[in-house]
């Protein structure tokens, strides 16, 4: 039970070609549903590590790569396919290149990473999945499910997935430049105390 959570962790990695193939070749509901179950392993696999006192630094490692590889695969598809507009996918993506170089960047100086998921992060990626699977849901045949999350998506679901993105993207950036001046700071005083 222990290794449930990284289970997890490995399905949603797993799960990225099959997502990637059926919206490729339109074929929206196994692309929908495979979606959700990948969100929902996500929200799961965090969970069960806490609950089962199985935190490993593989998992802490690993969860985070599979969302970015997740958002990253599913975004250039439905860039290649049309179903997302340029704008926010570019938002999307450059979302994830600041987090990932800013964690670089930060490791670089400060030659460790503590990766703590941020609530505003949190609640992005839950908005993130819901969004996807909603504009995944509007091209299936099922035609109220089609019609609604059409509506959804159009009025409001890209907004709501621009602004976490971006919310989430400076509360990051902001908590690493906010730690890098308190790392340089003591790295300030130990260099003054060590001076005769």
């Amino acid at each position: 039970m222990s290794s449930l959570p990284n289970l997890l962790t490995g399905l949603r990695i797993l799960l990225l070609v099959p997502i990637a193939w059926t919206m490729w070749s339109g074929h929206y509901l196994p692309c929908l549903i495979m979606l959700i179950v990948a969100g929902v392993s996500d929200a799961l696999d965090g969970f069960l590590a806490r609950r089962l006192d199985s935190i490993s630094r593989f998992g802490e490692l690993a969860d985070p790569i599979a969302d970015k590889l997740l958002a990253f695969v599913v975004v250039v598809m439905m860039l290649a396919t049309g179903l997302l507009p340029l704008w926010l996918g570019v938002i999307v993506i450059a979302r994830e290149v600041v987090i990932v170089s800013g964690a670089l960047a930060f490791r670089s100086v400060v030659k460790r990473l503590d990766i703590e998921p941020l609530l505003i992060s949190r609640i992005n990626t839950v908005v993130q999945v819901f969004v996807l699977c909603t504009i995944i849901a509007a091209q299936t045949e099922i035609a109220y499910l089609a019609v609604i999350t059409s509506g959804f998506v159009n009025l409001v679901g890209y907004y709501l997935m621009a602004i976490f993105a971006v919310a989430s993207g400076v509360a990051y950036v902001y908590g690493w430049t906010v730690r890098l001046q308190s790392h340089l700071a003591q790295l300030d005083e130990r260099t003054e105390a060590a001076d005769p």
